[in-house]
């Protein structure tokens, strides 16, 4: 994370999901900010405030356009948002205050990647591994698979597939990790990305890809029965926002032992006015190899 997208349309996204997700399985979060050292934002960037998913979440919708728009803002601000909205959350961040749920890594002030394993070994010391939880990672770009080499020009940028690995072999079957990804590699196909995690982790995935603010959000469950009712939760929120009805540019992704499933969540066949659901093209593993 870093605080020139902070108040922008992924971030709306972002902690809407991040907010409904806690709420539906009733979980406390670890906010894993990953956050790097601060840029300038553009706030001429019509695209960084294209506001559209999340948007029904009033109060953090506002709550995003005057970070945004504002000078300063902080993720410890996004922390209180959460609170706000009955989420029980802890946060790595730069300041120690563990009274207000703020831990800071060691010695680290910034995510980067010379100190990257010492980041993650702070983070798997931090985190209770008894009890179920919403385990989120917010990289400045999203996941590198582990067949990439991390670069130490961009490697701050990314969190590798094996330190995700380690986190979710340590965390209880219950529990679900979110990782906000950014889609800007177009040469990369969402099925694609969500298969190679596949290989990586374990069936269990679902992408969410808005194509129109280049954005989107993996969530890892360990068990079906939370993959099952996290799917059947997001495609009816989704479907709730008009505006995406008309356009097949927000997908939602799922992938299990079975195959893979994509949903497109606007209504392609302009005929059909009274078409409500997205429309969805499974494949096979067996096909898919």
């Amino acid at each position: 994370m870093n605080n020139r997208f902070l108040g922008n349309a992924a971030c709306l996204t972002k902690y809407d999901l991040f907010i409904l997700t806690a709420n539906l399985f009733d979980l406390p979060v670890w906010y894993i900010t990953m956050l790097t050292e601060s840029e300038t934002r553009n706030k001429g960037d019509r695209n960084a405030t294209n506001y559209r998913i999340g948007s029904k979440n009033t109060r953090l919708h506002e709550a995003m356009k005057t970070m945004f728009y504002g000078d300063d803002a902080t993720t410890s601000e996004v922390c209180e948002l959460l609170r706000d909205q009955g989420v029980t959350t802890k946060m790595t961040a730069i300041r120690n205050n563990q009274k207000a749920g703020h831990y800071r890594i060691g010695y680290i002030t910034h995510f980067n990647h010379k100190e990257r394993a010492a980041y993650f070994e702070g983070v798997a010391a931090l985190i209770d591994k008894t009890i179920n939880q919403v385990i989120f990672l917010d990289p400045d770009t999203g996941i590198m698979p582990s067949f990439h080499k991390l670069g130490a020009g961009k490697g701050s940028s990314f969190v590798s597939s094996t330190e995700i690995k380690t986190l979710l072999d340590m965390v209880s079957d219950e529990s679900i990790i979110m990782i906000h990804q950014q889609l800007t590699n177009y040469q990369y196909s969402h099925e694609a990305r969500v298969k190679d995690l596949q290989q990586d982790l374990q069936p269990n995935i679902i992408l969410l890809a808005d194509e129109v603010i280049q954005s989107g959000m993996y969530f890892i469950t360990k068990n079906q029965t939370c993959h099952d009712l996290l799917l059947n939760y997001l495609l009816e929120h989704l479907t709730q926002y008009k505006f995406l009805k008309s356009s097949d540019r927000v997908i939602l992704i799922s992938g299990t032992a079975e195959g893979i499933t994509i949903n497109h969540l606007g209504v392609k066949n302009k005929t059909t006015a009274d078409k409500t659901t997205p429309d969805s093209v499974t494949t096979t593993n067996e096909t898919n190899e």
